[in-house]
């Protein structure tokens, strides 16, 4: 009879340590999961601010660009502006020129 209660004893005892091994194992693995998440968390909120500033960037960079068009169109209005001046000039100088001489 010692022997059955012994042995019974000992797989209750057995059961109980895989329980706690079990436990133990799940308990790891949800601090494992909860690490690996908060991970994942901080890589996210990593890109966001990634990408935010990659947007302001582009953002900069696109004003920077309307003002320089607009740079070159006045610089190139100035041109054009200043090329019919001097040939106007000219033309009007020829012109007076030509009259003089057929006077």
């Amino acid at each position: 009879m010692h022997i059955i209660i012994k042995i019974k004893v000992q797989e209750e005892l057995d059961k109980y340590i895989k329980e706690k091994e079990n436990k133990r194992i799940n308990e790891n693995a949800a601090e494992d999961y909860e690490t690996l998440l908060r991970k994942e968390e901080s890589e996210i909120r990593q890109h966001i601010r990634i990408e935010h500033q990659f947007k302001l960037h582009c953002d900069i960079l696109t004003e920077k660009i309307l003002e320089l068009e607009n740079d070159n169109y006045l610089l190139a209005k100035k041109i054009v502006n200043k090329y019919f001046y001097d040939y106007n000039y000219f033309i009007g100088k020829t012109k007076k020129e030509i009259r003089k001489s057929n006077e």
